[in-house]
């Protein structure tokens, strides 16, 4: 990780902002977006999400993270099934089907 996250040293030392990124993830395929949600903590933002399922492996997964280090625990949250806590900028997994979707829902948001 610190080899890859190497070639990134100067964008990620600057100050800018932290955003609050909300991953839609696809529910049929578990971890999808850990690598989005990774990139998202460590780039100084925060993020957010809600659970596809009652045992969601991402959650899973950012707990080990946050037992590694408190200091993320602030920068993670997850909703409920239903509901997305508030967001300012959406990345999105999904089908061709779900992007039609998801350009509708997220009209007003810059998102990917």
């Amino acid at each position: 990780m610190k080899n890859w996250l190497s070639h990134y040293t100067d964008s990620l030392e600057q100050k800018k902002p932290a955003q609050t990124i909300a991953i839609i993830q696809a529910g049929n395929i578990p971890m999808v977006a850990f690598h989005d949600i990774l990139c998202v903590l460590l780039s100084g933002h925060r993020f957010v999400t809600k659970r596809t399922s009652p045992i969601d492996l991402c959650e899973w997964a950012m707990t080990l993270l946050t037992n590694i280090d408190e200091r993320w625990k602030t920068l993670i949250a997850f909703g409920n099934e239903s509901k997305l806590p508030p967001f300012d900028v959406a990345i999105a997994t999904g089908s061709n089907n779900s992007a039609i979707h998801f350009k509708y829902y997220f009209r007003n948001y810059p998102h990917i």
